[in-house]
């Protein structure tokens, strides 16, 4: 994934790990697509093809090769894929993304995920920061857990409001 951001990332509360996305990974994408929650609260299409899926890979690996934005698998200490993870640079601050199917929400992963992107992002002098959706409470207990804390809003090119979660460099 350059020489930017790091391929694999272990998280340490979890005992799970980040890895950079493949086109091989398309099942994955393939199957968030198909998670009511990711769909309400992500950028991620409802009801992806497989096609589709395995383009939107391709396209990850592509943009990840530009250096204009990374994404991560992550994967439950047992191996299995359980979500996607991502970083897209702004400037100075860099806003980090997750999604994790439902079956495997609640055990810390996105906290987890989150706060490995984040210490990569600070090693990087970048500010790492997330953008929720007031409405979203469970991303909101994640940003929470991962010691982000609220301080402005910010209306998303599509409309929507979001409110801007920070996590300081040195955290």
């Amino acid at each position: 994934m350059g020489d930017v951001w790091p391929d694999r990332l272990d998280l340490p509360l979890t005992g799970g790990s980040l890895a950079a996305i493949s086109e091989d990974d398309w099942p994955i994408e393939y199957a968030l697509s198909r998670d009511a929650e990711v769909t309400r609260w992500t950028f991620y299409p409802a009801s992806m093809t497989k096609t589709q899926a395995r383009d939107r890979c391709r396209s990850f690996v592509t943009r990840a090769r530009e250096g204009r934005s990374f994404r991560w698998v992550i994967s439950t200490g047992d191996g299995v894929r359980a979500g996607t993870c991502g970083a897209a640079p702004r400037g100075d601050s860099v806003d980090l993304f997750y999604a994790v199917l439902s079956e495997h929400r609640g055990r810390g992963l996105a906290t987890d995920a989150v706060g490995a992107l984040a210490r990569s992002a600070s090693q990087l002098s970048l500010s790492p920061q997330l953008a929720i959706e007031p409405e979203n409470s469970a991303s909101t207990r994640v940003a929470v857990r991962a010691g982000f804390a609220s301080n402005r809003e910010r209306r998303e090119p599509d409309g929507v409001l979001v409110r801007i979660w920070e996590r300081s460099v040195t955290t």
